[in-house]
């Protein structure tokens, strides 16, 4: 996010992600994350706003079982609850119903993630908010695709112990800590600020992908090859604005995407052959309706493979596939700041 800042008169502008240490006494791990967290969508986005560490405590109070002050951090019920009194829709997951490639699905999203870390004895809490950008993606032998959230990649923390952007192994995320006893910190559940028209969460829409991807008819197994894929949400206004600035994308088929009527939130699959992904352009995009839900195709908006477009009634899809000019698409970066973006949103 964007703040301006002033040092010695000069009016400045610097972009990062909103860290700050723990006191012990007013705030822990917790309420520190907490923090951070709406403090970036607070800046970000009209729709939030920022809460200071002693809003956090009075939000807390009515629905507590223990003194807030001095601090002894908070449950992962205590943290989803002050996020929904204060306008976010919460998911909650844990490694019980959830695996680690959903976490790496939303983090692929730009969503900041809470997560909760535990051993039996001692508790965590930090922020999740990208990963480190990988070299080269392969296909798992036996395999015809992969998405790029089963992958193994190293996460980036805002962890009010350490200085911001620390980059750890997802199973790990405490090994670099000094005291050992800290070291088997594991993640036990991690909660998602969805924006509030998204109802279709990430699991149902990597199922949706699925569904689609492993169809006999018009799945990846019928065009031969191994294929990766790049499942994502993202607000369709963001998307229709990369679409105009592609250079590469065939004239018609860009048209076609500007015109195509999409809902507030979209989840986008880049669908990528093998190798391709190193090289910054897709072979193929699936749009997936992020305000509807995955009992039938509707939710599907667009589905195209290098020079085939499929369609369908709602219901099946339709038999002959058109013919299109060949699709290739430039990787999707909107969601993520890295720096192709000088790290700005």
């Amino acid at each position: 996010m964007r703040v301006k800042v002033s040092l010695l008169g000069n009016d400045l502008e610097v972009y990062g992600y909103p860290h700050v240490a723990q006191d012990s006494e007013t705030h822990s791990c917790a309420e520190s994350a907490l923090w951070s967290l709406t403090e970036y969508f607070g800046t970000k986005y009209t729709q939030y706003k920022p809460l200071l560490p002693s809003q956090i405590v009075k939000n807390l109070l009515d629905g507590t079982d223990h003194r807030l002050l001095p601090s002894i951090g908070l449950t992962k019920h205590e943290l989803a609850k002050c996020l929904q009194d204060n306008g976010y829709q919460c998911l909650m997951y844990t490694t019980i119903t959830a695996d680690f490639s959903l976490l790496k699905l939303y983090i692929e999203s730009g969503i900041p993630l809470l997560l909760v870390l535990g051993n039996g004895s001692d508790g965590h809490a930090l922020l999740a908010i990208g990963h480190e950008k990988k070299v080269a993606y392969t296909v798992p032998p036996g395999e015809t695709w992969v998405d790029v959230s089963s992958l193994d990649k190293k996460i980036i923390l805002i962890d009010d112990n350490f200085p911001p952007y620390q980059a750890v192994d997802i199973l790990k995320p405490t090994a670099h800590y000094a005291r050992e006893e800290l070291h088997n910190l594991t993640i036990q559940s991690f909660i998602v600020p969805l924006p509030t028209h998204v109802f279709l969460a990430g699991e149902k829409a990597h199922a949706l992908l699925e569904n689609v991807l492993d169809n006999p008819a018009v799945g990846l197994v019928r065009w031969g090859g191994k294929w990766i894929t790049r499942l994502l949400l993202t607000g369709s206004q963001s998307f229709k604005k990369f679409i105009l600035e592609q250079c590469g994308l065939d004239i018609g088929l860009k048209q076609y995407l500007l015109f195509l009527s999409l809902p507030k939130f979209i989840w986008i699959a880049e669908i990528y052959r093998e190798g391709e992904i190193q090289q910054g352009f897709s072979s193929g995009l699936l749009i997936i309706d992020a305000t509807g839900d995955s009992k039938s195709l509707t939710a599907i908006l667009w589905y195209t493979i290098d020079s085939n477009m499929m369609t369908h009634n709602g219901t099946t899809w339709d038999n002959e596939i058109k013919s299109v000019k060949p699709f290739k698409m430039q990787t999707y970066q909107n969601n993520l700041k890295g720096a192709w973006s000088k790290w700005k949103n």
